[in-house]
């Protein structure tokens, strides 16, 4: 918030009015000019992005859906905020199940699989937003979560998406950490196309691992 009192919100190129909406409170988020525990005012905001509420609400929505923000009734609209604890407890059981994903998934892909997992990393390195890299690169686990076969798993996982979620568009938003996670899951499609569980198991360790201590220093220096 500026001196004046309004919210530092980005503008984006031209949009859907319900997207273009969306973008600007989504990169003032990830950019830290709406802080974790900012209260955003439907009002405010459809004033300053000269819009009528509708949009902002359905903003506001998509927002929730990615742990972003949090809908509270007869409170508002916070910026979401995740302590170390929670962050921490969230990547333990994210690794203990994506490893046992890929453990039933490695004998299960089949050359086609490998060509599809290929071509979404193809469109992560050209993705030209955030929101379209998160995208993608959620597709890249969710594929690999299906062909284990084991829909307890999907819904497990399900239960930490606020989080997921949340990190993984902090994480699209830095360039280098873009691009260390580009070669993360290519060292992943590697060890599935050689049929190396070890490798594999140890390759979605590594990337877990360097997600969670990409978010945990993001977290000590806000």
């Amino acid at each position: 918030m500026d001196d004046n009192g309004k919210l530092n919100i980005k503008t984006v190129r031209r949009q859907t009015l319900n997207q273009k909406v969306y973008e600007a409170l989504k990169l003032s988020i990830l950019d830290g000019d709406l802080p974790p525990e900012t209260k955003l005012n439907e009002v405010q905001v459809a004033e300053q992005l000269n819009v009528s509420p509708t949009p902002v609400r359905e903003a506001f929505r998509m927002l929730a859906s990615e742990g972003l923000v949090e809908i509270i009734p007869w409170k508002g609209v916070i910026v979401k905020n995740f302590s170390q604890d929670e962050v921490l407890e969230v990547y333990q059981c994210r690794e203990a199940l994506e490893v046992l994903a890929v453990q039933l998934a490695v004998d299960k892909i089949n050359e086609e699989d490998l060509l599809e997992l290929d071509k979404y990393i193809v469109q992560s390195r050209e993705a030209d937003s955030v929101s379209q890299l998160v995208d993608i690169n959620t597709k890249i686990h969710s594929f690999i979560l299906n062909k284990s076969g084991n829909k307890k798993l999907d819904f497990l996982l399900g239960l930490l998406n606020d989080v997921l979620l949340h990190d993984r568009n902090i994480s699209a938003f830095d360039v280098n950490r873009r691009k260390e996670i580009e070669e993360e899951h290519i060292e992943l499609l590697n060890a599935l196309r050689g049929r190396d569980i070890v490798r594999a198991e140890e390759a979605i360790r590594n990337h877990i691992k360097n997600g969670y201590n990409y978010i945990e220093k993001k977290l000590k220096n806000n």
